[in-house]
């Protein structure tokens, strides 16, 4: 007898091995399980940012530059492949984490080769390394669907292939970027870290509430009876339910933050593309339009030079528009006495001398006065102005004229003694080499200062905005601020040698722009209306949350452990207690539902006293129907907090009188599934989560947020439904006046059968008509 008393001690023990193995092993498992799901979607989030801004970049590029090229080895010295060279450069350093950025193109032997490489431009004309029968295929078929592969030897090194097409809409390049997946998402290790420690701390906690029992377990009665002894269960639930909490509100929080920078990205990246886009067709259709203009005119007049930039630039209020012939020296005195008669005023060609006043020109082979220039009134004493004198712009006039191309300046002062006014000239030359025709310059004058003014248009979204920056990149890969659309810019005093210089940098965007031989940037990051609209609140409540939850259960099972050691003492007396203890628990689950409804009509006093309307006629319509009484129960928790969910919305949007937009009514729509969140993993006797998620679905599957049908709906669920559109409907809202009880029931049966089950129907409008049921008084 005693060897096998032994031998099912020593059984029991290795069954308790086994169980205690298979329980860290689990606990080991699903935390390796969910480090690598967070691993994945880190990197699969990389992908799609660097496919974001790949297609960025892409669109940067001038179509009009990759027409003219012919892809081949005549290109090299071309003003065309020079600007593309020096663009792509730029953008290299701008987007420095990327490893390389070239341009692909095929030779006439049909293999792929490096046609500009930004990290090593003399590899030009060389043969890719990857001659992969899908690149072979973008070229052959003109695709134009960028796609991603993995290039390096390296398992992080992926390339980015974003095929370029002409203006006929064939793909004779490709631009790649190389990028180091690994490195790109070093700032996202955190969201690996975390489960990998929170897994290391639930395994050490496990072991040591194992240890911790069987050193419990061992414990002569007198001992353990103590403090520590009799509470050691609820010390252990309280350390797993802050562990549990903090987790809980790290992910909550996490996951607010992305779905906050996916607004954000939304809204600027429209507003960004707008202003690129008014930046491209200023570009590509006004400067070449005034260009055209001229080229095709024998003689263009003031007259017909002011019509004709009014109507073409009507809605622009960032440039000044000027036409600067070229005048030979034995042309001057004819040039002359023509632009008297045109500006109707003395004209004279002058530069500035160095203290910034006017001065005669010397004598010399060409001028390049300003003679037509628009708004005349306020730029009138810059007619004759000889823009050859000016440091700034005689280069880039020059390699204007040489390359036929429209090129930029940086910025200069063009004031004449007045306060200092930096300007940014455009210039486009008009070349005709025919006789009669008029030689000269077209010049935008483009004015910071009034370009703020435009960025602000661009950037205000209703209540929320996106604030704007634009910076040109120097030769040195550099950046120079030109304008921000918020009035006080936030910015470090590093500000002209960082893009990315403002507070949150993962809310920065950056969209390029080649543009007049240089790279362009705009950079939207949020402003402080969007900070107030979408502040990050959903980890601090759960938090909230969890604490509460952790102190009620720890306090409640505290409570009841050491309901055994007075048991020993006064069995019959405490078994009564007992019993009060758990009335006590339930009338305290109950509170709190109460307590868990007043925060969301706290939040939104139109909605006050809803949830109590409506669980109480959700309640009314159950009993008329003869449901379960335990359904009943249930019921009535779940309609006292079905919009618990609401939370988590700004409560801006929740009272706003306006009509919502289509995110903020996703918003809205998102709250049966968050209250669900809330509940699911609570343990309660009645289906609460599930009546909360189904309460806006409808029996013709066209509610949300599952879009369940007919029987697919529990009974509670449809029952809520009729009594949450009934309430809803006979009470006021912010954005209308209430519609009274009469055109609420007439909804409901109109729709009977459809949206709402035809026996709740029934007992709904038997109770209003015929029972004179009401909703008390708010």
């Amino acid at each position: 007898m005693v060897l096998h008393s032994e031998n099912d001690r020593d059984n029991k023990t290795s069954t308790k091995r086994v169980i205690f193995i298979i329980i860290a092993a689990a606990i080991i498992f699903v935390g390796g399980i969910f480090t690598w799901f967070e691993q994945v979607a880190v990197t699969e989030e990389v992908k799609t940012e660097l496919l974001k801004q790949g297609n960025f970049i892409k669109e940067a590029i001038n179509v009009r530059t990759i027409t003219a090229l012919k892809t081949t080895c005549d290109d090299y010295d071309t003003d065309e492949y020079k600007r593309l060279e020096k663009q792509l450069k730029l953008t290299k350093d701008l987007f420095s984490r990327y490893k390389n950025m070239y341009f692909l193109t095929r030779n006439d032997e049909k293999d792929i080769i490096y046609f500009i490489n930004a990290n090593n431009p003399s590899q030009k004309g060389e043969p890719f390394e990857n001659q992969s029968e899908k690149l072979h295929g973008v070229f052959s078929e003109n695709k134009t669907e960028s796609f991603i592969i993995q290039t390096g030897e390296e398992s992080n090194v992926n390339t980015l292939f974003l095929p370029v097409p002409n203006k006929s809409g064939n793909v004779d390049i490709i631009l790649a970027i190389d990028a180091n997946i690994g490195e790109i998402s070093s700032t996202d290790r955190e969201r690996i870290i975390v489960p990998i420690i929170f897994t290391i701390t639930v395994l050490i906690l496990f072991i040591i509430t194992v240890n911790l029992i069987k050193w419990k377990k061992r414990l002569p009665p007198e001992k353990a009876e103590k403090r520590f002894p009799r509470y050691l269960e609820p010390i252990l639930l309280a350390i797993f339910g802050l562990l549990l909490t903090v987790m809980l509100s790290y992910v909550a929080s996490y996951r607010q933050s992305r779905m906050r920078e996916d607004v954000f990205v939304d809204i600027a990246e429209g507003q960004a593309k707008l202003l690129v886009e008014e930046l491209r067709h200023f570009r590509d259709y006004k400067i070449e339009s005034i260009a055209h203009f001229f080229e095709s005119s024998e003689y263009v007049s003031r007259e017909e030079f002011s019509s004709y930039v009014e109507f073409l630039t009507y809605s622009e209020m960032f440039s000044d528009w000027a036409w600067t012939p070229i005048i030979k020296e034995n042309e001057l005195d004819e040039m002359i006495e023509l632009a008297k008669k045109e500006v109707k005023q003395d004209f004279a060609i002058w530069k500035k001398d160095e203290d910034g006043n006017k001065t005669n020109v010397p004598k010399k082979d060409k001028y390049y006065p300003i003679l037509f220039i628009e708004p005349f009134e306020e730029n009138k004493e810059l007619v004759g102005f000889d823009i050859s004198s000016e440091p700034a712009i005689a280069e880039p006039m020059r390699n204007s004229l040489d390359s036929g191309l429209q090129t930029a300046s940086e910025l200069f002062d063009i004031s004449v003694d007045s306060e200092i006014n930096e300007v940014l000239a455009i210039i486009r030359p008009v070349i005709s080499g025919e006789k009669n025709k008029q030689e000269g310059l077209v010049l935008s004058l483009i004015n910071p200062r009034t370009l703020i003014k435009e960025l602000i248009g661009f950037s205000v979204i209703g209540e929320t905005s996106v604030a704007l920056g634009l910076y040109q990149l120097n030769e040195n890969g550099l950046p120079m601020f030109f304008g921000s659309s918020v009035g006080k810019h936030k910015a470090d005093e590093n500000v002209k040698t960082e893009v990315l210089h403002y507070p949150d940098k993962e809310f920065n965007l950056i969209v390029p722009l080649f543009a007049f031989g240089e790279v362009y940037t705009v950079v939207a990051h949020p402003s402080e209306e969007f900070n107030n609209v979408y502040p990050l609140r959903s980890g601090w409540m759960v938090f909230l949350l969890g604490l509460l939850l952790t102190g009620y259960l720890t306090t409640t099972i505290g409570f009841l452990s050491n309901r055994g050691f007075y048991l020993r003492r006064e069995v019959d007396e405490k078994t009564t207690e007992l019993r009060n203890a758990l009335d006590k628990l339930r009338n305290t689950m109950e509170a709190s539902i109460s307590a868990l409804a007043s925060t969301v009509e706290m939040r939104d006093p139109y909605t006050a006293g809803h949830q109590i309307n409506v669980s109480k006629l959700s309640v009314a319509i159950a009993e008329k129907m003869e449901v379960d009484p335990e359904k009943i129960e249930g019921l009535k928790l779940a309609a006292r907090v079905h919009d618990i969910g609401k939370v988590q919305i700004p409560a801006e949007i929740l009272t706003t009188p306006r009509k919502l937009t289509d995110l903020e009514y996703k918003l809205i729509k998102s709250h049966p599934e968050a209250g669900y969140n809330l509940f699911k993993n609570l343990d309660f006797p009645w289906s609460v989560d599930e009546i909360i998620f189904q309460h806006h679905e409808r029996l013709d599957g066209s509610g949300y947020p599952r879009g369940l049908k007919g029987n697919e709906i529990m009974i509670e669920a449809k029952i809520l439904g009729v009594a949450d559109v009934v309430e809803a409907m006979s009470s006021h809202r912010p954005y209308r006046p209430s519609l009274g009880i009469d055109a609420a029931l007439e909804e409901i049966e109109k729709n009977k059968g459809k949206l709402y089950d035809p026996d709740v129907v029934d007992a709904c409008i038997e109770l209003f008509r015929k029972d004179g049921f009401s909703f008390e008084e708010k």
